[in-house]
Parts: structure tokens; C-alpha cells; sequence
């Protein structure tokens, strides 16, 4: 996945939840939200020496030579890089100890890394934002972090891979009719303010010679049928009229 360059913006959240959650009264969607926000406001002073590494590798550095040399000033460099990254380190495990205290192999083999790379100790914030959301199923956490049309994207793919899509397709038109697992789908959508309909609608032609589209990934072709080869055959669907119905479940849109 595409990484922000500088270190104190942007996070990287790795989801293996496999089952999707049932919602219940509370919205999960805001649980997720309210959990991000308590663990970034924990690894701030992380993120800050994480900036101030790269400040001082990619700014400060190279300025210092051009201005004074190499052979005067690299002793000098090399001992505050060690200092910078050391503390770096140490905030890291203690975050780490803090945060994730079971995790004590994960966390030493996080130090080395760190000791022997300033790029990884740089990555610091990410060691530990990336186990946050490890046990959450992907559809909610793109729900509670994603903008819209990128959630939609990304829900689009996990309906289409658990074959959801399929049923809504070819199945009852109102939710009732549906899967335990649709269903649950349909209530997390709307929580996060989508629904089946808006997600699995195909979308606007990009040109007039556009005919289908893959309902996995959403790109265009010109031929009437086919398979999309970026999704490993997917079978294409017609740029035509989405699911309709009379049920009040599945209208709505982003």
C-alpha cells in the first residue's frame, strides 16, 4: 500500500479480521473511529522523533556537509544519527511494551531492525498503528477511516470475493430475503452512510465506448463481454440500469 513520505502524516492499519462483525447498538463504525483516536494521540511523541530523524537525515545533513565538508563533519553526524535513532528506539519499546505487551518477540525484532536502519526507525509510528485494527474485519475499519468512494471501493471487492454480490444480484429484492451476512452488510453500510445498492451499482461510463465493467474493481472496457483480467477473470456486467427494487433497502447513494 502507498506510504506518506514524511512521517508525521498518514498511518498503515493492517485488517485479518475474517469474520464479518453482527452490529449491534453501538456503532462499530465509531468504536473504530474513537479507538484510532486514543492510540494517535499515545504514539504523538513517537511521531515526533520519527520527524525529526527524517528532518535530520534528509534536511539537516545534507546541508551540514555542503556547508562544512564531509571529512569534518561526518564523526559529528554519525554520533547525533545514534543518539536520534536510540531515542527513537526507546520510545518505541516503551510504547510498544505499553500498548502491546504480549507481543515481546515482535518488539525485538522491531528494535533490531531499527538499530541497524534509520529508514526503519523512521517507519517507527507504523510498527505500532498497524497491529491497532489487526483483528477488525475490513469493512468497518474502511467505513470509520476512508472517505466515501474510496470505502466504496474497497467493499465493493470484499462483496464481490465473499459472493454477496452475486446474491444481491440474483437473489430477493428486499433485505429480508437475503443472507445473515448480506444483512449485516447492509447495516454497516448504512452506518457508514452507503447501502448494497450505492456500492454494487455499476458506475457512470467513463467514455461512449464503454460497454461493461468488472464488479470487482470497477474498470471499463469496451467489449460487451468478457473477463477482467486485473481481477483473475472476473466475468464482465453490462454498464446498464443497478439494482432496483421497490424496497426501501436498497435505494439511497453515496
Amino acid at each position: 500500500m502507498p506510504l506518506y513520505p514524511l512521517p508525521a502524516f498518514g498511518s498503515v492499519f493492517v485488517c485479518r479480521g475474517v469474520q464479518l462483525p453482527r452490529p449491534s447498538s453501538r456503532s462499530m463504525i465509531t468504536d473504530v473511529r474513537r479507538r484510532v483516536r486514543l492510540w494517535r494521540r499515545a504514539i504523538v511523541p513517537l511521531r515526533f522523533l520519527s520527524s525529526i530523524l527524517f528532518v535530520f537525515v534528509f534536511v539537516f545533513c545534507p546541508v551540514a556537509i555542503w556547508l562544512r565538508g564531509l571529512s569534518p563533519m561526518w564523526p559529528v553526524l554519525l554520533v547525533e544519527l545514534v543518539v536520534i535513532v536510540a531515542v527513537t528506539a526507546l520510545e518505541f519499546r516503551y510504547l510498544h511494551h505499553r500498548l502491546l505487551p504480549t507481543r515481546i518477540e515482535e518488539r525485538r525484532s522491531k528494535l533490531v531492525v531499527m538499530a541497524l536502519s534509520p529508514l526503519a526507525a523512521m517507519r517507527a509510528t507504523d510498527a505500532l498503528t498497524q497491529r491497532l485494527l489487526d483483528d477488525l474485519h475490513p469493512v468497518p475499519v474502511a467505513l470509520a477511516l476512508c472517505d466515501r468512494d474510496t470505502a466504496a471501493v474497497i467493499v465493493r471487492r470484499w462483496l464481490a470475493d465473499s459472493g454477496i454480490a452475486e446474491e444481491v444480484r440474483w437473489g430477493e429484492r428486499s433485505v429480508e430475503g437475503l443472507s445473515r451476512d448480506a444483512q449485516t452488510a447492509d447495516l454497516l453500510l448504512r452506518q457508514g452512510g452507503l447501502s448494497l445498492g450505492a456500492v454494487l451499482a455499476p458506475p457512470p461510463p467513463e467514455n461512449d465506448g464503454c460497454r461493461s465493467y468488472c464488479p470487482r474493481c470497477g474498470a471499463q472496457y469496451t467489449l460487451i463481454r468478457g473477463t477482467c483480467g486485473t481481477c483473475g477473470g472476473v466475468a464482465l456486467r453490462s454498464l446498464g440500469p443497478g439494482i432496483q427494487g421497490n424496497s426501501r433497502d436498497f435505494r439511497g447513494g453515496v
